[in-house]
């Protein structure tokens, strides 16, 4: 009997019960693997001058520590760069476009703030290389209905100086 069935015996855990600590025991190695597959981000960030210190003194190499959560597959793919860079430049005062968006009252909708994988779904993946997110009110927020994945061009025609009347 090894250590571990031994302790479950004297504790006098069921079987149903040790099934669900071994479930927990497993899930547990799998998050410590995570979390040094993670560190071990953190070092390369380091090494590479990338890595940037919050206040709190937790370093997360410029990204919110949520955006560490990523289980949808699409981390450092455009579409999910674009759903971050959107997120900090309306809610992060220290953002250096945090003035012509957050400032200005744009804001991210409930659906997408939180839930890269409901933002992909909406938008679906950027049409072309040539393509980045757009709001087509410029003074609406950044919600379904009112974003597309456009070109330099069409984004440049739908500025706030340079649509007419305004």
């Amino acid at each position: 009997m090894t250590k571990q069935a031994l302790v479950h015996h004297l504790i006098g855990l069921t079987e149903e019960e040790r099934a669900e600590v071994a479930a927990l025991e497993a899930a547990l190695i799998i998050a410590k693997a995570e979390v040094s597959r993670l560190s071990g981000i953190r070092h390369k960030l380091i090494m590479r001058g990338k890595q940037r210190h919050l206040r709190n003194g937790h370093s997360f190499g410029g990204h919110d520590p949520s955006d560490f959560r990523v289980l949808h597959g699409h981390a450092g793919k455009p579409e999910y760069i674009a759903w971050c860079a959107m997120r900090k430049r309306c809610s992060n005062p220290g953002h250096p476009a945090y003035k012509h968006y957050g400032a200005r009252g744009i804001s991210v909708c409930d659906r997408w703030e939180s839930d890269f994988p409901a933002f992909l779904a909406d938008m679906g993946e950027r049409t072309s290389p040539k393509h980045s997110l757009d709001r087509i009110d410029n003074d609406g927020n950044y919600e379904p209905g009112n974003c597309r994945w456009a070109t330099k061009a069409e984004q440049m025609a739908n500025r706030r100086n340079s649509r007419k009347g305004k």
